[in-house]
């Protein structure tokens, strides 16, 4: 029996997209390792560029710690 020509366009059809897919696949895998890669070193480094700023504009690095800190939070105790 004679294939269909269609049958074999949706064949051919199919195994392109699973090659797309797998691409796609591959792609947002690829964005997502960068994503996580940024958040660590902005996580890592961003609070000390904070500090820099601050000491740069005259105050004193970590000193909203300090008061977080030294704040009782029942003061009446």
């Amino acid at each position: 029996m004679r294939k269909n020509s269609f049958k074999e366009l949706e064949e051919v059809e199919l195994e392109e997209i699973s090659m797309k897919t797998e691409n796609i696949r591959n792609g947002i895998s690829s964005d997502i390792g960068m994503m996580r890669y940024v958040s660590s070193v902005m996580e890592l480094y961003f609070p000390k560029i904070i500090d820099l700023l601050v000491a740069l504009a005259g105050g004193s690095p970590g000193q909203g710690d300090e008061t977080k800190r030294n704040q009782n939070k029942y003061p009446d105790m």
